[in-house]
């Protein structure tokens, strides 16, 4: 089962866990609180930080992450990433093919609802680093104007969806160095 969080805290998670409850068909999941269910994939919400959370609150095969993006220049974006916490030496698990169908897809969304965002690889950052799953975030950004914006809370929401349900296969790699912005 693939974990779809979102800190009810965030208001950008807020804004996408919106949307995905309204562009598809999840239902009250009977046994668990504040979750959704749609297939293979479970929305859920908690009350704190993700970027804190030291385990799952159900088990999963892996966790998706709906997330504001935060920077001083202010930018509109629409990131993707792997969290990592270089000075505690710590790395989350990665699934590329679930990075690679995010990514993508912000791309092909922001075109198609003609958004003003860049689309982002960022280098990794804060936690958690370690929830044995691999760990994708993928986010809006950067000020809360663009948190609360509907079209770009529907292009996170597609590229969550398109990313736990039918991830491309790629080639693994890894890049070191460079700036924190990849792409």
């Amino acid at each position: 089962m693939k974990l779809v969080l979102a800190s009810v805290q965030d208001p950008a998670a807020k804004n996408i866990s919106m949307r995905l409850l309204k562009d598809y068909d999840f239902k009250k999941s009977p046994s668990l609180t504040n979750a959704y269910v749609y297939g293979n994939v479970t929305l859920m919400t908690i009350a704190g930080e993700v970027t804190r959370i030291t385990e799952l609150p159900i088990d999963a095969e892996e966790v998706i992450v709906a997330s504001r993006h935060a920077s001083e220049s202010g930018v509109p974006t629409l990131a993707v990433h792997v969290p990592g916490e270089v000075m505690k030496m710590g790395l989350a698990e990665a699934s590329p093919s679930t990075v690679k169908t995010a990514l993508r897809t912000l791309v092909e969304m922001r075109d198609k609802l003609g958004l003003t965002y860049d689309v982002s690889l960022e280098a990794t950052h804060h936690g958690p680093t370690r929830l044995d799953v691999p760990v994708t975030f993928v986010e809006i950004g950067s000020s809360p104007e663009q948190w609360h914006d509907k079209k770009a809370g529907e292009a996170v929401a597609r590229a969550i969806m398109a990313a736990a349900t039918l991830p491309m296969k790629c080639r693994h790699a890894i890049g070191l160095g460079g700036p924190h912005y990849a792409f």
